[in-house]
């Protein structure tokens, strides 16, 4: 039997349900909550929840003063890319108040990390691998300025006081170029200072996002944890908030493989979906989405209200019309008709966490399945059993040549030299 309590599910976009602003913490509020994350737990899956330390400070003050005992983790992003969307400057007063947030409000830290990339454009769009090249000239040095970066973040922590650990983030265009980076971070870093260390978040900014990409990430991130021993033995998948997306890591967890591992994920697929219209529920090792509009629809509403309802009666929401008009409202409509605005954070926030559930009961039916292949596509059998046997660079060199085809590839190219300055 999978103990499911090591699979955390970090909601991301927590500002969807209104959870990251003070006003929305009332009396009554309070104790539905924290009543409704203790009903989480009793059902033996481990959610938490993700700010980001230099845009949602307040944020994590937020969820730390209220949710931090009744949820698995709070996870802090450090805000790397958006102090750079938004023009202003990397220096150490803004890391500093950046690591002080993270250390007084979080479990879980990112780190800010250097990518090895290229890119000849003035800007790259997000999961676009077209216009951005891995650059191995500096390879090295940006390896070495994250291991320093991650340095100052510890001794930072440890100033603090905090019990919150940085996960190191790992870049790489292969399996060997992973290992190869983490070899360089953790030799960089005296040896003490590895207990401090999370667990570990292979990146795939400079890698692509394929398929194929997510066994080379599954299984160099194995590699890491083998090599380096470490206390902390974590795995988060950045922005993973599907079982399809999970599968190259959950099957290394089935059997009872790799039982001393915490596999973390986040996405904001869950909480967004009051916005976009969208709701998840689990059948069986995978979870469907459905959408509903802002218009009244009996039966996608009627699906979304009996599934909440599974999770908390949400006393005062008494039908599936009820819901909708809660869905549908603001906190401006509320008050104008004469009606509880604290209705619309505990509507809300019971949504996403009823839809977010959906991907956790998905993971448990996955890897609780008597047989793997009662839970994956027949057609790829062969390729998930054999890759759970795999074990060495070899071995996975050898997965690669036989399956490498069957799959779908988005890499990240290198860049190449140019030669013309030389004729």
């Amino acid at each position: 039997m999978v103990d499911v309590d090591r699979f955390h599910y970090i909601m991301s976009g927590v500002g969807y349900p209104k959870l990251l602003m003070n006003s929305s913490y009332t009396e009554e509020n309070i104790e539905f909550l924290r009543n409704l994350f203790k009903k989480v737990k009793a059902k033996g899956y481990s959610l938490g929840m993700l700010y980001n330390a230099f845009t949602e400070k307040s944020g994590g003050e937020v969820l730390n003063k209220y949710l931090r005992d009744v949820i698995c983790d709070i996870h802090a992003d450090s805000g790397g890319l958006q102090i750079i969307t938004r023009g202003s400057k990397m220096d150490s007063d803004i890391k500093r108040k950046i690591y002080e947030s993270q250390a007084k409000n979080s479990t879980i830290a990112m780190s800010f990390d250097e990518i090895p990339l290229y890119t000849p454009t003035a800007s790259s769009k997000i999961g676009s691998t077209g216009d951005r090249f891995f650059d191995k000239d500096i390879f090295v040095k940006c390896a070495k300025d994250s291991a320093a970066n991650l340095k100052e973040q510890i001794d930072a922590f440890r100033e603090f006081g905090t019990a919150s650990k940085p996960l190191m983030i790992v870049q790489g265009n292969d399996v060997d170029t992973f290992l190869q980076w983490a070899d360089i971070i953790l030799n960089e870093l005296p040896p003490d200072y590895h207990d401090y260390l999370g667990g570990i978040s292979l990146g795939s900014t400079s890698l692509g996002n394929g398929e194929y990409e997510s066994f080379i990430r599954t299984f160099a991130s194995f590699q890491i944890l083998r090599k380096y021993n470490l206390k902390n033995k974590q795995i988060h998948l950045l922005g993973v908030g599907s079982t399809r997306r999970l599968v190259p890591n959950l099957v290394c967890f089935r059997d009872g493989r790799n039982s001393d591992v915490t596999l973390s994920f986040d996405s904001t697929s869950h909480t967004s979906g009051i916005a976009k219209g969208t709701f998840y529920v689990a059948d069986g090792p995978d979870q469907n989405q459905f959408s509903f509009g802002r218009h009244y629809d009996q039966v996608a509403y009627e699906k979304v209200f009996n599934k909440i309802k599974e999770i908390d009666q949400l006393d005062g929401v008494h039908s599936p019309k009820h819901l909708h008009n809660v869905i549908n409202s603001s906190n401006e409509k509320h008050i104008a008709a004469g009606k509880d605005k604290n209705e619309i954070v505990r509507v809300w926030t019971a949504f996403a966490v009823t839809s977010s559930l959906a991907l956790l009961e998905a993971t448990k039916t996955f890897l609780s399945a008597p047989r793997l292949e009662d839970v994956v596509d027949m057609k790829k059998f062969s390729m998930y059993r054999s890759f759970q046997d795999v074990d060495t660079k070899t071995d996975f060199d050898e997965w690669s040549n036989i399956f490498k085809s069957s799959m779908k590839s988005v890499a990240v190219k290198e860049k190449q030299v140019d030669i013309s300055s030389f004729f």
